[in-house]
């Protein structure tokens, strides 16, 4: 029996993995001990990887649409012939409208195939490139960047006086990252949960604190106010190494606790407690998804960095600490990406782009979607990965756009609601069927080797099928041989082969503690900016800023909806799986007990749950919620029906403005809601 090393990509945990092979024959799969990462852990997703690439509902040929589209007609076809089709079809949209009139779309961060598809995106000549990224982890890559001029870690290992998770439950969706919480905690560590929700992490929390939905910028903003006003800020850290506290003072002069109450539902003695913890000694914030998908994603990620800065917890053992990353090509950077090869003025015409800040390059989705139905738009689409109609917001006005695209290609494993609407559908592999390097985007400084161990059908990797399709179109000068001279290429500064990588298993960078007294920050100044002058400049607000009366409310719809992702699932993914519908057949949408008893409303009951964009169905889950809010999954799909509207949240939500003003976010958490029984 044969033992192959490699890592799950399923989700961004990046777990290493031990694959048992006999022959060609897969016999068992555990985590791998020797895993900086999971250090042997294995999430279920990953466990359940055999079953999920042997699904007899996989997708393992191209195909192309026979009949009318989304209606399921497909008919097998070779690779040949499936990228001649792509490329003859993305060929003609760029002779004949410009090749902005193709997009590239993609859905949840896989690392390399996202960095590749932006390479063909800029290669051909597109600036219309876009992701997930509007509303997941892009915002706090900005923030980290408009105020520290780089990406920041806590330092769980220490490990923190204090640890707040703010808008994240990793006990769900970051496992590993959770036993490194449980294991701090034993050490003393105190844990306060952000959260309206009664998660497995806020069950274990010295402090959980609950506010409504969206209303986290004005949490942040009062417990400044109180480090500034009770003198609990680093006076030296502040002196030394920061711009703009005097600004600061003055700009949270009205963000008292008791005014921001009345919006936030958490009262002066709950952010008197928080103080409590927080200040006693080196602490850290891990900040996540829960805070992106508002008006003010940016900007409340400026607060919590503007808040760890004031309060001297930057570079300090405990705190929050900068990586040094493995020496691999610079994946996000405009050299590795071609950037440069599409002129500023045509870049600056991509859609959407008149609703972001200077520095987000990507185009918006719902700017997309509304620029294909007035017809102005693009006329065909390459999807790699991406569920749109799950993940994009209005849902109903989506399906209208795909339904209007000359063309559609998507790489996937399975015939989501999305691949049902494709031209030429190609099969995507999954982690155990293709060599790479998986850089998990959540993780800069960490680098693991993925391994083949076998073939099923003839479905290849993301990065296969993009260099393919690039070299077809005739971009050969631009990308690579094969994957192996792509790999070899990333690998060169660290002076490895892919071959040798194999042996060495992953890259690790390491921590650096008060890296600023060595080299200032990242920033124009060389200090923290709680002031930003770029931001200024870019007309945009340059200190963390919000207005209450922005937060939505309607009479109509007293109740405000919000989302979680569920434990079994990733996203969309997994649904199809005996296993992990066993544990959770059904979408639920959690409610408080005392809103659930005023409507007559049962646990375990289908309940509807009505916006004003639209309506979906869930089983009660009477919980322990903050009062009047709803909290429904995410990413909901009926694989067995293909029934995806009737339960998934965004079609309660809508695409259409405000946003937020530097990343175009839409509101998805705190939409004014109401319930019904059924």
């Amino acid at each position: 029996m044969e033992t192959v090393r490699t890592v799950c990509t399923i989700c961004p945990s990046a777990c290493g993995v031990l694959v048992r092979r006999q022959k060609a024959d897969i016999v068992g799969i555990e985590g791998d001990p020797e895993s900086p990462m999971s250090k042997g852990f294995l999430f279920p997703k990953g466990l359940s990887a055999i079953e999920y690439m042997r699904h007899k509902d996989r997708i393992l040929y191209p195909m192309k649409r026979k009949g009318e589209r989304g209606k399921g007609g497909w008919e097998r076809i070779s690779w040949e012939e499936a990228l001649e089709t792509v490329t003859e079809r993305m060929g003609k949209a760029k002779a004949l409208c410009g090749p902005q009139s193709v997009i590239m779309l993609r859905g949840a961060a896989k690392g390399l195939p996202d960095i590749l598809l932006s390479r063909l995106g800029n290669a051909f000549g597109s600036p219309n490139i876009t992701s997930m990224g509007f509303l997941c982890f892009v915002p706090r890559v900005y923030a980290y960047n408009a105020t520290f001029g780089c990406f920041l870690y806590p330092d769980y290992d220490y490990p923190p006086a204090t640890l707040v998770l703010w808008g994240v439950n990793p006990s769900e969706t970051f496992p590993p990252l959770f036993r490194r919480i449980l294991k701090a905690k034993e050490k003393g560590t105190k844990l306060i949960v952000v959260d309206p929700r009664r998660t497995e992490s806020a069950q274990i929390a010295d402090l959980w604190i609950r506010p409504r939905p969206s209303s986290d910028i004005l949490l942040c903003l009062s417990v400044i106010h109180e480090v500034i006003r009770r003198g609990l800020y680093d006076a030296s850290f502040v002196e030394r190494w920061t711009l703009g506290f005097d600004r600061l003072e003055r700009h949270v002069e009205g963000f008292q606790p008791q005014v921001t109450e009345p919006y936030t539902g958490v009262s002066p003695e709950e952010i008197t407690a928080f103080l409590g913890f927080y200040t006693q000694g080196p602490s850290a914030i891990q900040e996540g998804n829960g805070i992106e998908q508002s008006l003010y994603t940016f900007q409340m990620q400026r607060a919590l960095y503007v808040l760890e800065a004031i309060t001297g917890n930057i570079g300090r053992p405990g705190g929050k600490t900068r990586w040094g990353n493995p020496k691999l090509v610079e994946r996000y950077g405009p050299l590795f990406t071609l950037q440069d090869l599409i002129p500023r003025e045509v870049r600056e015409r991509r859609i959407g782009a008149e609703r972001l800040a200077p520095f987000a390059h990507y185009a918006l989705p719902q700017a997309i979607v509304q620029a294909i139905l007035d017809g102005s738009g693009p006329k065909v689409a390459f999807i790699m990965g991406g569920n749109l109609l799950l993940s994009w917001p209005d849902s109903k006005r989506t399906l209208e756009a795909l339904g209007r695209l000359e063309f559609i290609c998507v790489s996937d494993l399975f015939l989501t609601p999305t691949v049902m609407m494709a031209d030429i559908v190609l099969p995507a592999a999954t982690f155990l069927e293709f060599d790479s390097i998986h850089m998990p985007p959540d993780f800069t400084y960490f680098a693991h080797v993925q391994q083949k161990v076998c073939q099923v059908g003839e479905a290849r990797s993301d990065v296969w099928i993009v260099n393919e399709l690039a070299k077809k179109l005739g971009l050969k000068e631009y990308f690579f041989k094969d994957e192996y001279e792509l790999y070899d290429e990333v690998l060169k500064e660290e002076g490895i082969t892919f071959e040798e990588f194999r042996r060495i298993g992953f890259l690790l960078g390491r921590k650096e503690y008060r890296f600023y007294e060595r080299e200032g920050f990242r920033t124009k100044s060389g200090k923290v900016e709680l002031w930003s002058p770029d931001l200024e400049s870019y007309g945009l607000d340059p200190l963390p800023k919000a207005d209450p009366s922005s937060l939505q409310s309607d009479p109509s719809y007293p109740l405000l909806l919000t989302s979680y992702k569920p434990y079994p699932f990733r996203h969309s993914n997994f649904r199809q799986l005996d296993s992990t519908r066993m544990l959770h057949p059904y979408p639920l949408v959690l409610i408080d007990g005392k809103t659930a008893a005023s409507l007559g409303v049962k646990d375990g009951e289908w309940i509807l749950v009505e916006t004003r964009k639209g309506a979906a169905r869930a089983k009660a889950k009477v919980d322990d919620v903050k009062e009047r809010v709803v909290v429904m999954e995410h990413g909901w799909w009926l694989p067995e029906d293909g029934t995806f509207l009737d339960h998934n949240i965004n079609v309660l939500t809508s695409a259409d403005p405000p946003f937020a003003r530097e990343t175009g976010t839409p509101l998805l958490r705190g939409v004014p809601c109401r319930i019904r029984r059924l």
